[in-house]
């Protein structure tokens, strides 16, 4: 069931009704496409809101690899909401929200093999973005510059991906949780202030590559219950905001056998590896030579034929293995 351009029109006419500024489009059937643009509403105490939803497979809400949103959203509004829902395999969802100066949120749900989702909000504050998917095969992206920004994932089913990029940010708290096997996240943050960020799987052979630039007083949190995981968090720099005395933190806690974690720092900076099952490895590099505080490294490992290491350069800085 083709209803391609009718969506479009539709998505058109009720985004240029500003008493309301409501869209709503619903789509049942394969091969459908929704297109919804809300652009320069400027009326007072007005709040666009965008919902599509689709039931079917190969059907798309705008189309991540191309860039092309299937819900656009640009300044300037109070607020903005946007949610795509679908339910079946093969389904593209993508959600654009720039120049918004006030609060938005993007909401993506995809149920089903194979599906896409993508999220990206600039120049806002007070932001928020949600992706959920079920199902396997499926991928999810973020990207943000935004203030005082959260953001949220959740995947669950094998061979998942998700990819979060934040750039210029103070205060932002992305949280991803995957359950399944095979599953990956990567994470690259730059340039942000008093932010946290935690990662969760569950399953066998999965992994994490967490990447933070130039931050100054980050929290990285990565936790694996599994067997064959792999964590990764490098942290390098802390001179975003002109403070070298203000710590950067890694946890890695990893439960299951054969898991690897490595954290690699450059700055003044905590890291801690917690390891509890057999043939586990964990490493730590710390490589930071200036002012501010020293750089603390521990690592616990239960079980049985374990390793670890743990490097460090400059003074005063402490280290501590345990193992039993």
């Amino acid at each position: 069931m083709k209803t391609t351009l009718s969506a479009i029109a539709l998505g058109a006419l009720l985004a240029c009704n500003l008493a309301s500024a409501q869209v709503t489009i619903t789509q049942q059937g394969s091969g459908n496409g929704a297109y919804t643009e809300q652009d320069g509403l400027t009326a007072p105490f007005l709040t666009p809101k965008a919902t599509t939803i689709q039931i079917g497979n190969n059907n798309h809400a705008g189309d991540p690899l191309t860039h092309t949103p299937g819900i656009f959203q640009r300044q300037r509004f109070e607020a903005a909401n946007a949610r795509i829902y679908q339910e079946g395999d093969a389904n593209n969802a993508n959600i654009v929200q720039d120049g918004v100066a006030f609060t938005v949120n993007a909401t993506i749900e995809q149920r089903g093999a194979g599906n896409t989702a993508s999220i990206t909000q600039t120049v806002q504050t007070w932001s928020d973005g949600s992706i959920y998917q079920n199902g396997s095969n499926n991928l999810a992206r973020l990207e943000q510059s935004v203030g005082d920004s959260g953001f949220s994932a959740i995947q669950t089913g094998s061979d998942n991906k998700m990819s979060v990029r934040q750039m210029e940010s103070t205060f932002n708290y992305p949280s991803v949780t995957q359950t399944g096997d095979g599953n990956s996240v990567t994470l690259d943050v730059a340039r942000l202030l008093g932010s946290s960020s935690q990662i969760e799987q569950v399953g066998n052979n999965n992994t994490v590559d967490s990447f933070v630039r130039d931050g100054d007083s980050t929290e990285n949190s990565i936790h694996q219950n599994g067997n064959g995981n792999t964590a990764l968090n490098h942290q390098i720099g802390g001179l975003a905001f002109g403070n070298t005395t203000i710590l950067d933190r890694s946890a890695i806690h990893q439960i299951g056998d054969n898991n690897f974690a490595s954290v690699l720092q450059d700055g003044a900076n905590d890291a801690l590896i917690k390891q509890f099952g057999n043939d586990n490895f964990g490493t730590v590099v710390q490589t930071y030579v200036g002012p501010g505080d020293p750089n603390t490294a521990f690592i616990r490992q239960c079980g049985n034929g374990f390793s670890a290491n743990i490097v460090q350069s400059g003074a005063a800085n402490s280290a501590g293995i345990y193992q039993h």
